[in-house]
């Protein structure tokens, strides 16, 4: 009975012990959990040890992003100025062409010429305002400067907002009274595209010892500076005399800064003759330079004629070539 007693005591203590491994009464966690959180435990407790970075995620773009408006130069219109070219010299007035592409035509875009002084900030907006052909994109105006021989000019192409509009149309309306203040470019204008111009330095008159706007030679070079067909905004022109049989399809020669027609001859001449130059649209120099009261073109150097040409050149031959051609 002893024995059987002593045998029931030592079972109640090894059934004692087991249950302990597994549960104990406050809770704790079975040994196999404590091995585990034995391997976790240095990533949560231990400074040295830094936890594992947390995993990217993709950042979401915010969803109804507005649209970019033309205050985002990479949709402002694409415009081009195809003449006159980059370094043009001019005597006054002149014409300019281009291309705009994109424009977005409301009651809030404009389109202005606009020259601004390389020496200043000042800017001065041209005539009216420039409205392209709705399916080609092609444009044109004149730009009229005064001011210092040799001076350099921007000639801008310029798209405007309402307010900029406004000031431009005001101040063009105030010039008519040649008022003519200094003013910035305002806010509301932003530059497409622009050349650099140059005013050219050049006599107010020719002179009747070396001809430098038009003429011929002794030896048959008839010759007429592109300046004053630029400022006609005139084509190619046709020279228009006797040598040509009074014709207008005779077109002449571009010869650097003139256009020339050589004309062959037996002898060379020794006094006056009469001619002209065709620029076409029904247009002739020297009679459209007389209209405008030209100052390069000299009293006695052109008489009237009987012909639908109206005035023509009489001058007598030059000795040379202004041009230097050898």
């Amino acid at each position: 009975m002893k024995t059987k007693n002593v045998f029931i005591f030592f079972l109640i203590i090894f059934f004692s012990g087991s249950l302990y491994s597994q549960t104990d009464p406050r809770g704790m966690t079975s040994n196999k959990n404590k091995q585990i959180d034995s391997i976790t435990k240095p990533y949560n407790q231990n400074p040295n040890i830094q936890n594992p970075p947390p995993k990217k995620t993709k950042t979401q773009n915010p969803p109804n992003q507005p649209k970019s408006t033309l205050s985002d130069n990479s949709n402002l219109p694409y415009a081009i100025i195809n003449s006159p070219k980059d370094g043009y010299s001019f005597i006054s007035s002149f014409y300019v062409s281009g291309i705009v592409k994109n424009f977005p035509s409301n009651s809030n875009n404009h389109l202005w010429l606009v020259v601004s002084p390389r020496e200043s900030n000042n800017c001065y907006p041209q005539y009216k305002e420039i409205r392209p052909d709705e399916s080609t994109g092609a444009w044109s105006g004149q730009v009229n400067i005064g001011g210092d021989n040799g001076k350099l000019l921007d000639i801008l192409f310029v798209l405007a907002n309402s307010e900029a509009n406004n000031f431009f149309h005001d101040y063009v309306v105030n010039s008519i009274n040649n008022n003519f203040p200094d003013k910035p470019l305002p806010e509301g204008a932003k530059r497409l595209t622009h050349i650099t111009v140059k005013k050219a330095q050049v006599d107010d008159k020719p002179s009747h010892s070396v001809n430098k706007y038009y003429g011929f030679t002794k030896y048959g070079i008839f010759y007429i500076h592109k300046l004053l067909i630029d400022q006609c905004n005139g084509e190619t022109p046709c020279l228009v005399a006797g040598i040509t049989n009074w014709a207008k399809n005779v077109k002449m020669q571009l010869d650097g800064d003139y256009y020339i027609y050589e004309a062959k001859i037996d002898k060379p001449y020794e006094n006056n003759l009469e001619y002209c130059f065709y620029i076409g649209n029904g247009i002739h120099i020297p009679q459209i330079l007389i209209e405008k009261s030209s100052k390069l073109i000299l009293d006695g150097d052109h008489i009237l004629n009987g012909t639908k040409n109206g005035q023509n050149f009489n001058t007598s031959p030059q000795d040379y070539y202004p041009g230097n051609r050898d």
